[in-house]
């Protein structure tokens, strides 16, 4: 009895992964823009964990694609001379399904390397395997052809005398008489006629085929056109050819007869064709990426099954939500996979063109494919990135939480259990309790110049308190004043504070760091030996260049910050960048490009526009205002606005639970929910 319990679900598990339907089609040299051979498959299964392996066999050398946990059966693959297989299931050949399709597939990618070879195969195996499948095949002597194969009997179309020089197929063969597909084979057909312009490529597969989108209603979604506010959001793609069991795409392009073997290539969409580009691989290379290959945890196959996610609602059967893939407040998911697709595709065009001049050797070709497959990975990430902080924006709620009525002279100070301080222009200390509201007056007997007042924590439970060169500081509990130091009598104090006030302060270790703004460097007030040294910047020299301190350039630091490091992290204002300095006094360039680089992404490539405060969450992210907007640097280094404004109108209300905004314009603490 035990026994028969655990069998039923392994036999549910292996006829749902065979049964599910397949998009596929070969085409020989005279259809194709380059005169190569092209063999394609859109993959479905509900086996969505998928890798690709490389194999040394008895006979030639291979590399196929399998589905995690079926290691015995193969969806198709290439050899080394150039022939390459795939299949989809022909349910009017058989009754089973063909569940020695894809051991058939192996066998012949270990034996065969040409068309009559796999047709002689075919032959002495006729009655031994339990075959039903359109079987796809491409050689390197410039045959294209397909098999409409049952377990008894064999039907071949050659590519080479179809009038277009295509064969198209899904799940039903033509000497069959079957119908599972007809949607998908119409669809396929009808773009093949109308929207292929010339000749054939493996750029038009991946774009036009693999990720055709059409609804049960006929509608199909224009990428180009996009998703607007009121269009269809949700579509039912159980008779698309891209469908939510789309679990890989295949495309084997291969050689003429006058050109090398090694040059057949194949490109590999290892997830939903939405989800990831295709990256191109060879049986020469001798091996396959890791992030391919991981038969027990393909990186790649699962960066993009968690694209997939955002796309595909668990509570939908068959549905995707198109509003991420194109148009106006849109992650742009298509336009990020095509802008790296085409990349992929130029360079490897490149390389092959090189490649076909003389053989550049197995270490040239594995260190190549392994440099496309992190460049996806790479990409992948920030494509996930972008989409988790993309539905946190979306979730943000802004609400008003207390009002002010004092007008706020220094910045605010995080105390303990959710306390701030900050200083009037009235020369009072206010007290307030973030999570109560409640707000207290502590009296100082100190009167504050007309300048700007900085507070920041020391140790002990001290608070520093500057005003106009004088240093103040304060006990954290009665606040009282027990000792003031003039920094105007400090040594160094004319070379680089004169004349000038301080942006920031704050305490790192037993480093007392200050900015000064006008004379673009970053001090250290050394209050035991009454002195003042630089510690990064040139002094009164603006600039760029990271490095050991003394010799870095900084443009007017703004704000700064400790880290969970004990780094200081400052806003580097008019180099458009968030810069760190070290405890070994070292400083680097943590985020922003001096102006250039985009919105969103790895923070080394962002754009900040004009930072002007900044701070740390929860979790030591950092959070930077902006004229961007509200932007958030996790602990990857990737970069998101979160919202976008222009101005300058709020600051941070520093706290390390919710994250709170002082808006300046209407003296409100607004919340902000996420």
């Amino acid at each position: 009895m035990k026994k028969t319990v655990l069998l039923i679900p392994l036999v549910l598990i292996i006829i749902n992964t065979f049964l599910l339907p397949c998009t596929v089609g070969v085409a020989s040299g005279k259809a194709t823009a380059d005169g190569r051979p092209l063999l394609w498959k859109n993959r479905d299964s509900s086996g969505f964990e998928n890798y690709v392996r490389y194999f040394i066999s008895n006979g030639y050398s291979y590399l196929g694609l399998f589905s995690r946990g079926i290691p015995s059966s193969m969806y198709g693959g290439m050899n080394e001379r150039g022939f390459a297989i795939m299949n989809s299931v022909a349910y009017d050949l058989g009754k089973t399904g063909g569940f020695d399709n894809g051991r058939l597939m192996k066998k012949a990618l270990e034996e065969c390397a040409t068309i009559e070879e796999f047709e002689s195969l075919l032959k002495r195996l006729l009655g031994k395997y339990d075959l039903a499948a359109n079987f796809g095949v491409i050689d390197s002597h410039g045959g294209a052809a397909i098999f409409e194969t049952s377990s008894n009997n064999y039907k071949k179309f050659d590519a080479n005398k179809s009038p277009k020089g295509y064969l198209l197929r899904t799940n039903f063969s033509f000497s069959g008489g079957g119908s599972v597909g007809i949607k998908r084979f119409k669809r396929e057909k009808e773009i093949f006629e109308k929207e292929l312009k010339g000749k054939l490529d493996v750029n038009f597969l991946l774009k036009n085929v693999f990720r055709d989108i059409k609804d049960k209603d006929g509608t199909i979604f224009d990428y180009k056109k996009g998703f607007k506010r009121g269009d269809k959001r949700f579509y039912y793609t159980k008779d698309s050819i891209c469908r939510p069991y789309s679990v890989s795409s295949m495309v084997f392009r291969g050689v003429k007869p006058d050109e090398p073997e090694y040059l057949s290539t194949f490109y590999i969409i290892l997830g939903n064709p939405l989800t990831g580009s295709a990256i191109p691989l060879w049986v020469k290379a001798g091996n396959v990426p890791g992030l391919v290959e991981n038969y027990k945890h393909s990186p790649l196959n699962f960066e993009q099954m968690k694209i997939y996610s955002y796309i595909y609602p668990h509570d939908k059967a068959y549905t995707l939500d198109v509003s991420y893939l194109a148009g106006e407040n849109s992650p742009n998911l298509l336009r990020k996979i095509f802008t790296l697709e085409d990349s992929i595709l130029k360079e490897t065009e490149s390389a092959l063109e090189n490649w076909g001049k003389s053989f550049p050797g197995k270490k040239t070709i594995a260190l190549f494919q392994k440099y496309i497959a992190n460049k996806a990975y790479k990409n992948y990430k920030k494509i996930n990135k972008e989409f988790f902080y993309f539905n946190m924006s979306k979730r943000m709620k802004f609400t008003p939480y207390i009002k002010i009525k004092e007008r706020i002279k220094s910045n605010f100070l995080a105390l303990k259990k959710n306390r701030i301080i900050f200083t009037t222009e009235k020369g009072k200390i206010i007290l307030l309790d973030l999570k109560t509201k409640k707000k207290e007056n502590k009296k100082i007997h100190l009167k504050l110049k007309n300048k700007r007042v900085l507070l920041a924590k020391g140790l002990n439970n001290k608070i520093y308190l500057y005003n106009k060169a004088k240093l103040n500081i304060l006990n954290g509990k009665t606040f009282k004043i027990e000792k003031t130091y003039n920094l105007s009598n400090f040594k160094g104090f004319k070379k680089y504070l004169n004349k000038a006030e301080l942006s920031f302060l704050v305490r790192v270790r037993n480093n007392l760091y200050a900015g000064v703004f006008s004379k673009h460097i970053i001090i250290n007030i050394d209050l035991r030996k009454k002195r003042i040294q630089k510690k990064a910047g040139k002094n009164n020299k603006a600039g760029f260049r990271d490095g050991t301190g003394l010799l870095s350039l900084v443009s007017n630091p703004l704000k700064a910050l400790r880290n969970y490091r004990d780094e200081l992290v400052f806003l580097d204002a008019d180099n458009f960048s968030i810069r760190s300095l070290t405890p070994s006094g070292v400083v680097f360039t943590l985020a922003g490009i001096n102006g250039r680089g985009r919105d969103n992404g790895w923070a080394e490539e962002v754009k900040i526009k004009n930072p002007y405060d900044i701070t740390l969450n929860k979790n030591d992210e950092i959070l930077i205002l902006s004229e961007n907007g509200l932007r958030i640097i996790d602990n990857d280094k990737f970069s998101y606005i979160l919202k976008k404004w222009t101005g300058r109108n709020f600051i941070f209300v520093p706290s390390r639970g919710n994250i709170f905004l002082y808006n300046k314009k209407d003296k409100m603490i607004w919340k902000i929910l996420m």
